[in-house]
């Protein structure tokens, strides 16, 4: 069960960073032309997505010490929302990106993680206890001579 829900988080997270870059891109080019109106209300939505993707960072079920995701959420919230001047823009965005791309990793690393192939001895184990189960059940079906 709880692989389903990594697995969840992992897509969850993936779908609120593509939301939001998609919203970059459409304040962007909103940003240009006359509809500041519209960027605004794009940015707020960005907002609400941005919010839910650091939620899903501190709440997550790999966040085991609470330090795990901790330097994601500082560079998610600096890369995102410093007060940098407008110069650095282009700078900005690409590592916007990298921190995006840190917290895809993180997921993808994580989930893989929890992948686990049996080991020899674990194979054997169960080798054991199916060998242990058919010699249970053959002594329930035969009848004992008493």
């Amino acid at each position: 069960m709880k692989s389903k829900q990594h697995k969840s988080e992992q897509i969850q997270a993936e779908w609120l960073i593509q939301q939001i870059k998609e919203l970059d891109r459409l304040v962007a080019m909103h940003r240009t032309g006359e509809s500041h109106f519209v960027a605004a209300q794009y940015e707020e939505r960005r907002l609400h997505y941005f919010k839910e993707l650091v939620s899903l960072l501190i709440d997550s079920e790999y966040n085991v010490t609470g330090h795990e995701t901790f330097p994601l959420v500082n560079a998610l919230i600096s890369e995102n929302y410093s007060s940098s001047k407008p110069a650095q823009k282009t700078s900005t965005q690409s590592k916007r990106k990298n921190a995006f791309e840190r917290t895809l990793e993180f997921y993808q690393i994580h989930s893989f993680s929890q992948i686990r192939l049996p080991s020899e001895t674990q194979k054997d184990a169960l080798k054991g206890n199916k060998k242990n189960r058919l010699i249970q059940a053959e002594k329930k079906v035969k009848p004992s001579t008493s």
